[in-house]
């Protein structure tokens, strides 16, 4: 009963901000109707499911993310430049031993390549297949690997366009990742749970509310039992 009366106003200024600020309330009302089923007594934490890996795999993929919070480093083909390497490493957190990287609690456990270097790139290329080996994931657009093949990657499509091809992988590519806008109906968010990514990017539309559309997305989740990992997505 203590707690009623400053959770009440903190509401009414919150709806008040929401009542002058036109756009924040055309892109709350843009988001599809769901229902809020959180308890708000409590402070739960959603936990994703961690990668497996398999034999066919090759390497190691169950470092590819983190069960305490995972870091996914965005990385520029400019960064993996032969006079830039060494520092590329530190940028991770990777520590270092003759030039080679090994990964231990503060290296980032994925990165996130929009463009690949070329195969004529060897020590860029280098670079990346030492990253792999100490269990480091690589997501690169599905497109990108498509033209150019990188070994162990994951491939990273719209969840949309993952449907279409029913989650097949370019060549290469060992796990798959969607892309979620937050735009989609129930049906195709649902339909995550049969292509088993090895994780959800959650990256809105900016004409929606990220808050809510992300509550929209883990109210499916939670109702079809998906426990796939997500990370949010700013761009």
């Amino acid at each position: 009963e203590f707690e009623y009366e400053p959770c009440n106003q903190l509401a009414k200024m919150a709806e008040a901000r929401l009542a002058t600020n036109e756009d924040a309330a055309a892109r709350q009302k843009a988001v599809k109707t769901y229902v809020d089923t959180r308890d708000i007594t409590k402070y739960e934490r959603r936990s994703g499911a961690q990668p497996i890996s398999e034999e066919s795999d090759g390497v190691n993929v169950e470092r590819f993310l983190s069960p305490f919070g995972s870091v996914i480093s965005a990385v520029t083909p400019e960064m993996l430049s032969e006079e830039n390497i060494k520092y590329f490493y530190n940028e991770l957190g990777c520590k270092t031993a003759v030039g080679m990287p090994f990964k231990d609690l503060a290296t980032s456990d994925s990165i996130f390549l929009r463009s690949l270097p070329p195969k004529e790139n060897v020590a860029a290329r280098t670079a990346l297949r030492r990253l792999v080996e100490v269990s480091t994931g690589i997501i690169v657009p599905a497109e990108e690997l498509e033209k150019d093949p990188l070994p162990y990657a994951v491939a990273l499509m719209d969840l949309d366009e993952a449907i279409e091809k029913d989650g097949k992988l370019p060549e290469g590519a060992i796990r798959l990742a969607v892309t979620i806008h937050g735009t989609e109906d129930d049906a195709t968010i649902a339909k995550v749970k049969d292509l088993k990514p090895m994780v959800v990017l959650l990256r809105t539309e900016p004409s929606i509310s990220n808050l809510h559309a992300s509550r929209r997305v883990f109210e499916i989740f939670k109702s079809n039992d998906i426990d796939t990992a997500v990370i949010h997505h700013y761009q």
